[in-house]
C-alpha cells in the first residue's frame, strides 16, 4: 500500500484564518440537504506501478484527452476551464525561466539561477489530486474534480526545488459520475493517510452543519447502528452500546458492588458512553481508479479508523491509538 504525501490541504494545522473557498461549478452539489459535511482535500499521491501520469501525458500528446493550465480549487478560475494544446503548453513552460536569486551567509547576492521544468513523463513521480470529501446520508465519500501530473523544477545550477503541476485533466463535472458497465477501468492503488480532526482550515471548508467536525457528523449514525463499526482492540463488530470508555481506559477501573448488609458482592468495570470529542485523528483507506473511457479519476473510501489517546487511572496519556474502525459498503 502506498502512503499519501499530503500537500497544503484541509488537514494542515496552519490554516485557520483564511476565507472560505469561492463557490464553483464543481462544489454546488453540497447544497443538497442529504450532504451534511464537505471540505476540499488537495493531496499529492504516488500511484507507483499504475503510472497514471504517463497514461495522461501520452493521451494528451495524442489529443485523446483535453487538458488545461493549472487550476486552483475553490477559486474563480475553476468556473471557466480553458483548454490548451500540448505544443502551446510546452512552449509556455519552457519559456518561463523563473529567476531564483542565491545569497551567501551575509545576505549578499552570489548569482541568479534560472529555474526550468523537466517535461519528461518518466520524471513525473506524483499526481496532484483535487478532492472533495463529503458526508451524504451518513456515508463518507470522495469526489475528484480533476488531477494534475506533477513535474520537477530544477535550477540552472542543478538544484531540485520541488514539483509543480504540468497540466490539469480528468475533469469530472458530475460528482456522482464515476463509471458505467462498459467503461474501461484501470485500478490504480490503495492508499492510507492519517489526519488530525481539529486541523480543518476555513480556506477548505465547504459545509459543516451545526459546526460539527467529521467525527461528530458521523456520530449520530454510529449511535443509531446505521454504520458498521468494529472495535480494533477486540477485532470484532460492535453495537453502539458497546462504545464506552473501557475502549480507551487501559487500567480498567474496577468498582465494588455491595449487598444489602454492606459486603462486596461483585466488582464491575467502570465505563460510560464515549463521545466524539475524545477522537483526535482519523485514518482513511481509499481504493483509487482511472476511468479510461471517461477520463476521470475516482476512489472508494472503504474504511476509516478513529484514533484516541488511551489512558490509565493515574492520568498518564499515551500516543493516539486506533480505537474504532468504520467500514463503508
Amino acid at each position: 500500500m502506498k502512503n499519501f504525501a499530503l500537500l497544503i490541504c484541509i488537514f494542515c494545522n496552519q490554516f485557520f484564518t483564511q476565507a472560505q473557498p469561492v463557490s464553483t461549478q464543481f462544489d454546488t452539489f453540497i447544497n443538497k440537504p442529504s450532504i451534511e459535511w464537505a471540505v476540499y482535500a488537495n493531496d499529492t499521491i504516488s500511484f507507483g506501478k499504475s503510472e497514471l501520469n504517463k497514461i495522461l501525458a501520452s493521451r494528451y500528446a495524442k489529443n485523446e484527452i483535453k487538458a488545461s493550465l493549472a487550476v486552483a480549487s475553490g477559486s474563480a478560475q475553476a468556473n471557466s476551464i480553458s483548454y490548451i494544446q500540448k505544443d502551446k503548453l510546452d512552449r509556455n513552460i519552457q519559456g518561463d525561466g523563473t529567476m531564483t536569486p542565491v545569497y551567501d551567509s551575509t545576505g549578499n547576492l552570489i548569482r541568479t539561477d534560472i529555474s526550468y521544468y523537466t517535461i519528461n513523463a518518466d520524471s513525473f513521480k506524483t499526481t496532484g489530486i483535487t478532492q472533495i470529501l463529503y458526508v451524504e446520508n451518513g456515508a463518507l465519500k470522495s469526489y475528484i474534480p480533476w488531477v494534475a501530473p506533477r513535474m520537477p523544477v530544477i535550477t540552472s545550477a542543478g538544484i531540485f526545488l520541488g514539483y509543480t503541476d504540468y497540466f490539469c485533466s480528468a475533469f469530472n463535472f458530475n460528482y456522482a459520475n464515476t463509471k458505467f458497465a462498459k467503461d474501461n477501468i484501470v485500478k490504480l492503488s490503495q492508499t492510507k493517510r492519517l489526519i488530525r480532526i481539529d486541523s480543518t482550515g476555513n480556506e477548505n471548508k465547504l459545509k459543516e452543519l451545526y459546526g460539527r467536525n467529521l467525527a461528530e457528523t458521523l456520530w449520530p449514525y454510529i449511535l443509531n447502528n446505521k454504520l458498521t463499526v468494529y472495535s480494533i482492540e477486540k477485532n470484532k463488530k460492535i453495537k453502539s452500546e458497546e462504545i464506552t470508555t473501557d475502549l480507551i481506559n487501559t487500567a480498567k477501573l474496577a468498582l465494588p458492588v455491595y449487598d444489602s448488609v454492606g459486603n462486596i458482592s461483585q466488582t464491575v468495570i467502570y465505563k460510560e458512553k464515549l463521545n466524539p470529542e475524545v477522537f483526535s485523528h482519523i485514518e482513511f483507506d481509499q481504493q483509487w481508479y482511472y476511468n479510461v473511457t471517461r477520463n476521470i479519476v475516482f476512489n472508494h473510501i472503504t474504511a476509516i479508523r478513529l484514533y484516541a489517546k488511551k489512558w490509565i487511572i493515574e492520568g498518564e496519556d499515551k500516543q493516539p491509538s486506533p480505537i474504532l474502525k468504520i467500514v463503508f459498503d
